[in-house]
């Protein structure tokens, strides 16, 4: 048992300098190495951190953090590679996880993933990876793929609606108001769906838009209610809480609060 051990740590020693001096063992690679990287992109990329491990805290991490997690990576399977071929499957959660695992890495929330993702969410039979493509592209922030978020607010599934008013929560698109109070003005649209696109109006500051979120203060739902103070909060910089009356008399009034 003590020779086993002793050849295992020298195998392993001989492994983690053979890591070293080269920069990272080719079988466990990176986290930023992009297994489909983009020909000449048209905007600016990511450039990858590299460990510096010239210096006694950059050989610590490369030593103790990102080697070990390479190791864990290749043994898990969870690898780049991997992740892209898992976004292709035919089988719905496996095609989730590929799209979650490529979000996560920096250049994953870049061309030409943003544009596979924006497909996805377009195109793909199931909701649940619609969603979750949706996620990605709110995650990686793609102004680009607007369209495809006003798209999916009148798509059949609730869910793939909420990601898509989150998406536009935190990419605003002007073209984007009137397909969000059709929502919100929906009786028969789901709480928290409504409550996402309550949140994401607050970017436009019109009478329209803040007589919608008036109405939704009395409602039945505190959560919505709450969320349309709040937004009205953020739009007009005054609180006249859930009291729609006087919420009116200062939209109305000489304030002009928006302008």
């Amino acid at each position: 048992m003590r020779r086993f051990s002793s050849r295992f740590v020298s195998v392993w020693a001989g492994v983690l300098i053979t890591s070293l001096v080269t920069g990272g063992c080719a079988f466990f690679p990176r986290d930023d190495e992009d297994p489909l990287p983009p020909p000449a992109p048209s905007r600016p990329t990511t450039v990858p951190v590299q460990v510096d491990t010239s210096t006694p805290s950059g050989l610590f991490q490369e030593m103790f953090v990102e080697f070990p997690r390479r190791v864990m990576e290749l043994a898990s399977g969870k690898t780049p590679v991997n992740a892209a071929v898992l976004m292709e499957s035919n089988f719905a959660d496996q095609r989730r996880a590929g799209i979650n695992d490529l979000v996560d890495r920096s250049f994953g929330k870049q061309a030409p993933y943003t544009d596979r993702y924006q497909q996805i969410a377009e195109f793909d039979q199931d909701p649940t990876v619609r969603a979750s493509a949706i996620r990605a592209l709110n995650r990686s922030r793609d102004d680009r793929a607007t369209g495809t978020f006003i798209q999916a607010l009148s798509d059949e599934n609730w869910i793939v609606r909420l990601e898509a008013a989150k998406a536009l929560s935190n990419v605003p698109d002007p073209r984007a108001v009137g397909p969000l109070l059709k929502v919100l003005n929906n009786p028969s649209e789901q709480t928290d769906v409504k409550i996402a696109v309550a949140e994401a109006v607050r970017h436009y500051r019109s009478m329209e838009v803040a007589r919608a979120l008036v109405d939704q203060l009395n409602g039945p739902d505190f959560g919505l209610a709450w969320q349309a103070r709040q937004s009205l909060r953020f739009m007009t910089g005054a609180d006249q809480k859930y009291d729609q009356s006087a919420w009116l008399n200062y939209l109305t009034g000489p304030q002009n609060p928006l302008g």
